[in-house]
């Protein structure tokens, strides 16, 4: 069955116009664009390396690639932080014991300070006599 000016009527022709459309346009210069890109041996790249870095480089400097980096207090904690790590972990690897070790460490210097303070009392200054006149 065969409407006029249906799909029917063009199945036969669809076998023949793919195999057309697939010849056109895998046809570059004269060769087909899969030898054309495996024969030549170089990337299809047409713009040299510093312009292309450059351009790069303009375009993530853009405002919208930085709306969401952290501000400067954040950044300035996070390098704070990370130095502190460095240093606990610094400190941990020279203690004996580890982490643990430096955590006793930690708290027996923090016991001394509390019992000298404990003993001694709050410093307290004593005031300077003014000269007699």
């Amino acid at each position: 069955m065969s409407l006029p000016g249906g799909v029917l009527t063009a199945l036969p022709a669809l076998p023949r116009a793919a195999h057309t459309a697939a010849r056109t346009l895998l046809r570059q210069g004269g060769r087909p664009a899969v030898l054309a890109q495996q024969g030549s041996g170089e990337p299809p790249v047409t713009v040299p390396r510093d312009p292309a870095r450059e351009a790069a480089r303009r375009e993530l400097s853009k405002r919208l690639y930085h709306e969401n980096d952290p501000s400067w207090p954040h950044r300035a904690l996070d390098h704070f932080w990370d130095w502190v790590d460095k240093l606990f972990n610094s400190a941990s690897a020279a203690s004996p014991g580890g982490t643990v070790g430096l955590v006793v460490v930690i708290v027996a210097v923090l016991a001394v300070l509390g019992a000298l303070w404990w003993r001694l009392g709050t410093p307290h200054r004593t005031p300077a006599s003014a000269p007699a006149l």
